[in-house]
């Protein structure tokens, strides 16, 4: 998923997860996602 935000692949805009902790496998790995997808202009939506 984050090779596709990163190459534009499927021009991504969202990312929906039902668990915050189905995201990333650590705080320190979740907050650098989300800084790549902030970045890239993607979202994320936890429900």
């Amino acid at each position: 998923m984050m090779d596709d935000i990163k190459t534009g692949k499927d021009d991504v805009s969202y990312v929906l997860v039902f668990k915050l902790s189905r995201f990333g496998i650590n705080a320190a790995d979740t907050l650098n996602s989300l800084q790549v997808m902030q970045d890239f202009g993607v979202n994320l939506i936890c429900v």
